[in-house]
């Protein structure tokens, strides 16, 4: 899904849930989608899928609410789509009705990638946005309405759903507010796995801490090897860290411990898709680590001309040498 760049929204309908009530709102009709209404949900899943803050969710069972009313949808088209979106209104529903003073206005909207004919649903929480207009002439006088929100703003929770498969990696691109609990587990029944963008930023920074840690028992020149070729693997399509460091760490028990370390700390696997357009952009600032905390940083194609590595002396210590016509505190 992450690919897609083109779609087409197919229909549109809000349902509305309140704790309050006993019922949920549902509406009996889709949208009437006119130009301007079909181009606000569609920059609205848009920007869902550039979002930076998207994360992967695998469906707990295929016979999930969501889950299964995703497939019906997709499968079946406007024959289903308003019996299966009154279901879907009911089960959330049935969510926000343990919690206390919530109201979820909820847009769901099917669409199609138009480069490659799939089709996928689109659940949007509307969150009603509050503008002041002012009502006269009077400086301090005004009123408050709701507006929906537009796309610049984004949405703070929504999901973007396909078909349970097997064999997928994830099944749900989604974001929750901290506010929305129940998003996640109960509404949609999905468990979070880590998106390759949260593995290939944990990969990098724990690279960067094991290093510090095992400064003393690991030559500079590993060192170095290591951290250049951890960066160059993350901006490749695949990062296989058993074979990268059974090539780069020659020391089988340090091997072990670098490979534990990450696993520790998160990452769930071992070989994976990086995110290559955000290591390609991180990749562009080098950064020297010193001690006590001094960093020396800049721009990866010119720092090298400012910063001279001298190789290390009998006292352990390196001596760096900064050539710079421009100087000063900052």
């Amino acid at each position: 899904m992450q690919s897609i760049k083109n779609i087409s929204l197919e229909w549109a309908i809000i349902h509305t849930a309140d704790s309050a009530m006993g019922s949920p709102q549902l509406c009996q009709e889709p949208v009437e989608l006119d130009d301007e209404l079909r181009g606000y949900f569609e920059e609205h899943i848009k920007s869902c899928l550039r979002s930076s803050q998207l994360r992967m969710a695998k469906y707990a069972t295929p016979e999930g609410s969501v889950a299964g009313a995703c497939a019906r949808i997709i499968d079946e088209g406007p024959e289903c789509f308003m019996d299966v979106s009154h279901a879907i209104g009911w089960w959330l529903h049935k969510q926000v009705g343990r919690e206390n003073g919530v109201t979820v206005d909820l847009a769901i909207c099917p669409f199609i990638d138009t480069d490659s004919g799939n089709r996928y649903v689109a659940l949007l929480k509307l969150d009603p946005m509050r503008v002041y207009l002012r009502r006269g002439d009077r400086q301090i006088d005004f009123e408050q309405i709701l507006v929906l929100p537009t796309a610049s703003h984004g949405l703070a929770t929504w999901a973007l759903l396909r078909p349970y498969d097997e064999e997928a990696r994830y099944d749900v691109l989604y974001r929750a507010s901290s506010e929305d609990g129940f998003w996640l587990p109960s509404f949609l029944e999905c468990e979070e796995i880590a998106s390759p963008r949260q593995m290939t930023k944990l990969v990098l920074s724990e690279t960067s801490k094991w290093l510090d840690a095992n400064a003393e028992a690991i030559s500079p020149e590993i060192a170095s090897d290591l951290s250049k070729a951890v960066k160059e693997a993350a901006q490749q399509d695949y990062l296989d860290l058993e074979e990268l460091a059974e090539r780069v760490i020659p020391n089988s028990e340090m091997r072990d411990d670098f490979i534990g370390r990450l696993l520790d700390k998160g990452l769930t696997e071992t070989r994976f898709e990086p995110d290559t357009d955000w290591a390609e952009r991180q990749s562009r600032k080098t950064t020297y680590v010193l001690d006590d905390g001094v960093t020396i940083s800049g721009p990866y194609d010119v720092i090298d001309d400012v910063v001279q590595i001298l190789p290390k002396s009998d006292d352990g210590k390196t001596r760096i040498v900064i050539e710079s016509r421009k100087f000063y505190q900052k």
